[in-house]
């Protein structure tokens, strides 16, 4: 553990940082943001964040593999906005959820087909 520590420290010091600013960044950010509002590091809160970025968060996950192949896809967005969209719209429309998220589902994989 101590090896692993000390060649973290050295790769540090040749200036390969890794997710050291992204940490600092994201700490900074909690910090101002508790001080602008007493409310910001609630419970509620904190889940009310997690349930708006879990659409995001699923999308990310999927494109991980993606990029982990070597294959930058752009389309998965716009797929994904797409079906989004349509759901939306459907349900709008007094359609009933399960039928909008089915026919969502075949015109996002058909957008991702032409696409992609």
């Amino acid at each position: 553990m101590s090896d692993q520590i000390k060649a973290y420290g050295s790769r540090f010091r040749r200036g390969e940082m890794g997710a050291v600013p992204a940490i600092a960044a994201l700490i900074l950010l909690l910090i101002i943001f508790n001080f602008v509002s007493p409310y910001f590091l609630t419970t509620i809160n904190i889940a009310n964040l997690f349930v708006q970025s879990a659409t995001l968060m699923m999308i990310s996950a999927a494109l991980v593999f993606v990029i982990m192949l070597g294959e930058i896809d752009l389309s998965a967005g716009v797929t994904a906005g797409t079906g989004m969209a349509i759901f939306v719209k459907l349900n709008q429309q007094g359609w009933s959820w399960p039928i909008s998220l089915a026919l969502a589902f075949v015109l996002g994989v058909a957008t991702g087909w032409v696409l992609g």
